[in-house]
């Protein structure tokens, strides 16, 4: 008799140890499909506003980790593509020149003056009855 038992207790086991790895398959199974479609009905970005503190998180963030993560010349690149720099070099030229203009006459104008009240000065001009 207690070989018989020992025999039915060993076969009990082995079916325990076998149908529990079944039954774990068949739980993690239907607890994916189940996640999925509760996922599925949920709005993550409204759950996640209503129960997260995303100041608290962002007070957390590593800001010198999260940088070296970034890949900073393809962002300079994107960034440079954005501006349209010849217009802007074009622009400030073009600025530049007119400054510059304006203030070569305006010189120009005044070293006449100089030159014709010197000019007028050795002729004995008088320069009010101009």
């Amino acid at each position: 008799m207690r070989r018989g038992v020992t025999g039915l207790s060993e076969r009990g086991d082995r079916w325990v140890t076998e149908s529990a790895d079944q039954f774990k398959t068949l739980v993690a199974s239907v607890a994916v499909r189940l996640v999925d479609l509760v996922l599925d009905e949920l709005d993550l970005n409204a759950l996640v506003r209503e129960r997260v503190d995303i100041d608290a998180l962002a007070a957390d963030l590593d800001i010198e980790a999260v940088i070296n993560r970034v890949d900073l010349i393809a962002l300079a690149d994107r960034v440079i593509e954005g501006v349209d720099l010849p217009a802007i070099i074009r622009e400030s030229t073009n600025s530049m020149t007119a400054e510059v203009m304006t203030d070569v006459r305006t010189q120009g104008e005044r070293a006449d003056d100089v030159v014709s009240g010197i000019v007028d000065r050795m002729l004995g001009r008088d320069r009010d009855s101009r």
